[in-house]
């Protein structure tokens, strides 16, 4: 059965766009299905290697961004291109348990990748938008959508971050999706 359902998102300043994305969000969610929110931005069609960055806070939608990573790189543009696993952490504890998790996604992914954390108290979005909108090709964020009201306030928190980087992938994962089973 499909298990995947691929959006669009609608500009910020979009706002009867913004809705129906957010009713369509809703029965997504009805549904319990994976969901993947594009967010289009500039891609060099030429470039010879390509960064793919995956900010992952630890949560069931590492997996499902790993993946899609991973298929990413199947297509002939995207070989060979660099995936950096992210995570911005707090504290010692945090960064312990983050280096943990963080190297565990890549072995059971069984795929090149570097995983870099950042320890900082700044906002995640500055964090975020300075560390990857230089330079990263993709990122891939993970997103609440549990219902249209969650995805809303999601949608609230990115956007400004979203202005700032390149082509981004917003994932929700139901869970089904787990390389840690």
């Amino acid at each position: 059965r499909p298990n995947t359902v691929a959006l669009s998102m609608p500009r910020a300043g979009d706002k009867e766009g913004r809705e129906r994305f957010l009713q369509k969000v809703e029965i997504v969610a009805t549904f319990d299905l994976n969901m993947v929110v594009l967010k289009p931005g500039d891609i060099a069609p030429t470039k010879k290697k390509r960064i793919i960055d995956i900010w992952w806070r630890g949560e069931k939608n590492g997996s499902l961004m790993a993946l899609f990573s991973y298929l990413l790189t199947l297509d002939h543009a995207w070989s060979g291109a660099d995936i950096r696993f992210m995570r911005i952490v707090s504290d010692d504890k945090e960064e312990k348990e983050g280096r943990l998790h963080m190297s565990e996604l890549k072995k059971q992914m069984r795929m090149p990748a570097q995983t870099k954390i950042i320890r900082s108290e700044e906002p995640p979005q500055e964090i975020i938008a300075s560390t990857s909108g230089p330079v990263a090709d993709l990122v891939l964020l993970g997103m609440r959508a549990t219902s249209g009201e969650e995805a809303r306030r999601s949608l609230e928190w990115l956007d400004p971050m979203l202005e700032r980087l390149p082509t981004t992938l917003l994932i929700w994962s139901n869970g089904e999706a787990d390389v840690f089973v």
